[in-house]
């Protein structure tokens, strides 16, 4: 790889570390991807799986509540590997930092 592509990379590194590091805000939507869901969960989409829990309607608003509640944790601990929602939503922001950073 050329020295000006290694310049590049590692400069678009530092500027997402960055953003990072001073509180960007990002999305669930951004966060919880189509892949993610597909590769841990059996539905399609996260609307999807949250419908499934029947804790929301489609269309219906998500709120922190509702992530939070010992409902979704049985829901999430029922149709994922994942132990809560605290470590799927870990897990999924972790490869969400993963893309953003170019690895």
């Amino acid at each position: 790889m050329p020295i000006k592509e290694v310049q590049d990379k590692l400069n678009k590194i530092a500027q997402t570390a960055k953003e990072f590091e001073e509180g960007k805000n990002i999305s669930l939507n951004d966060i919880m991807t189509d892949d993610f869901v597909n590769e841990h969960t059996d539905y399609n989409t996260f609307e999807d799986f949250l419908i499934a829990s029947e804790l929301i309607s489609e269309g219906e608003e998500i709120t922190e509540e509702i992530l939070n509640s010992n409902d979704f944790d049985e829901h999430v601990k029922k149709n994922t590997s994942f132990g809560s929602w605290q470590d799927m939503l870990q897990t999924a922001s972790v490869e969400y930092m993963k893309r953003q950073l170019g690895f």
